[in-house]
């Protein structure tokens, strides 16, 4: 099992404040309703659907859609904040892995290999923040 410190109660998207600007007309803060992004989004046949829907200077926000798995990666530049929204799975940051429920959050370090295999019959829906913001090929697979 994961170090009960990893996951927080869903509370922690209080944490996405600091993902906000200072607050300025030209940088308005972005409100989305997830549900709304999957049904605009459906993951489909893919096993990993991920929709960015808001980057600012200091982290980036997306909803990823779970049909199967996300397989053991890494990236280098970006702590991952998830909250499991909708679904279940088995989460597996480092050595340690933890079934995940919605509502349940997990921090992830930048450089530490983690992986998610969904278990329940329904897609698994998160929510993630990368701080700094998600860049192409900081997603590098771990072959173990």
């Amino acid at each position: 099992m994961l170090r009960p410190r990893c996951f927080v109660p869903i509370s922690c998207l209080a944490l996405l404040l600091g993902c906000a600007e200072a607050p300025a007309i030209a940088n308005a803060p972005a409100i989305h309703s997830i549900d709304d992004v999957t049904r605009a989004n459906p993951a489909g046949a893919e096993p990993v659907a991920a929709v960015e829907i808001h980057r600012a200077p200091r982290c980036s926000l997306h909803v990823v859609q779970v049909t199967d798995r996300i397989p053991l990666h890494v990236h280098a530049e970006s702590d991952e904040i998830a909250v499991l929204w909708r679904g279940a799975g088995i989460m597996q940051v480092g050595d340690q892995s933890t079934e995940l429920i919605p509502g349940m959050a997990v921090y992830v370090p930048k450089g530490v290999p983690h992986a998610f295999r969904r278990t329940s019959a329904e897609v698994a829906v998160a929510v993630a923040v990368y701080t700094p913001p998600l860049r192409d090929g900081d997603r590098v697979l771990v072959d173990r």
